[in-house]
């Protein structure tokens, strides 16, 4: 008899035991569920049981960057015209973007990005900006830089612009230091942490959207003189 009880007392033990470590904050750790078209989402529904109640599969919908195949590229390009804008020559319009160029990173820089420039013609930068990520509706993060080149061709009543050469840049931690680059391509192709992944492609196509209508509203701005003598 006292050994029937040692062993239910065992058993007793052995399953708090059990029923401890898997409490530990209340979840399982799967790892990287985003490596799945679907991940585990804990809930009321659902086909399989969690610590926490049943769990049910929920579908993410991966962000599709426009891309290039023939570059192999994530790239967006479009063509901005307005034949009604009678001071809209390539000449001006070229100016016109120096200018915006300019008023963002200011002059010394705008001569250290400019990687191309044939006045009336052509201009190329290379930018780099910070990356930011909207994980949820009103949180906004910081998640290092993002480094692209934007051209820009010219002619009369109209501009074409191009993106291209997306590169994450973050800070790498650790008493080596140093700092990891990404290309976007990467994370478009990548089958692992696909949701993080997104938010970097998403943060990517913020800042190119914002940039392509700060650009289209200077380039649409009437032509003012850089100063008095330029008439």
């Amino acid at each position: 008899m006292k050994h029937f009880c040692l062993i239910v007392f065992s058993c007793i033990l052995g399953a708090a035991s059990l029923h401890a470590q898997g409490d530990g904050g209340g979840e399982f750790d799967f790892g990287d569920t985003t490596a799945m078209d679907s991940s585990y989402v804990y809930g009321e529904e659902g086909g399989a049981s969690g610590v926490n109640g049943p769990m049910r599969f929920e579908k993410h919908e991966r962000f599709q960057a426009p891309y290039d195949s023939l570059r192999e590229l994530i790239f967006y390009s479009n063509v901005v015209e307005d034949p009604n804008c009678n001071e809209c020559t390539a000449d001006s319009l070229y100016v016109r973007a120096l200018r915006y160029l300019r008023g963002r990173f200011g002059e010394k820089a705008l001569k250290e990005i400019t990687q191309e420039a044939k006045p009336g013609n052509k201009l190329t930068v290379l930018l780099k900006v910070p990356l930011v990520t909207k994980p949820q509706v009103n949180v906004v993060v910081k998640e290092g830089y993002i480094e692209y080149k934007m051209t820009l061709r010219f002619q009369d009543n109209r501009y074409k612009y191009e993106f291209s050469n997306f590169v994450h840049i973050r800070d790498i931690q650790g008493a080596n230091g140093g700092q990891s680059r990404t290309y976007a391509e990467y994370y478009r192709q990548a089958k692992t942490y696909t949701r993080a992944n997104d938010l970097y492609l998403m943060g990517m196509d913020m800042e190119v959207k914002q940039t392509v209508a700060n650009l289209t509203k200077a380039l649409k701005e009437k032509w003012k003189p850089e100063d008095e003598d330029d008439w």
